[in-house]
């Protein structure tokens, strides 16, 4: 299997390209999936979908889950509102060889097969 991030913030998955509307930052393979981090820049801030950053392909490039809301919000410096906190990393945690999602903070176990979040660790 060959994946490649190209240029253009698409997803190369053995010679298919991925594109969502936003750019792909990063991407792990995990097990039999690719899980993939959307750059948040170019989403409104007041779409609820701006925390949910993270998606989970199949090897054909077929959306299996998007990450659930996880809860964390900040302040809108320009507004009285609270938004979601979108996802600014994504990994593997060597110690669990789990999924990792990495917020402004705090760092979440992100499971594999439904995308839901646990075991949030703040970290400074």
């Amino acid at each position: 299997m060959s994946i490649e991030l190209r240029e253009d913030g698409s997803l190369d998955v053995d010679g298919r390209i991925v594109r969502f509307p936003q750019r792909i930052y990063k991407f792990v393979e995990y097990q039999d999936i690719i899980v993939i981090c959307l750059v948040n820049r170019n989403i409104d801030p007041a779409d609820p979908m701006v925390g949910r950053n993270i998606l989970a392909l199949d090897r054909q490039g077929n959306l299996l889950w998007r990450v659930e809301d996880h809860g964390f919000e900040y302040q809108d410096p320009d507004a009285d509102r609270l938004l979601p906190q979108p996802f600014i990393g994504l990994g593997v945690n060597p110690k669990i060889n789990k999924l990792r999602g990495v917020l402004p903070y705090v760092c979440v176990t992100i499971d594999e097969k439904t995308g839901g979040v646990s075991d949030p660790v703040i970290n400074r």
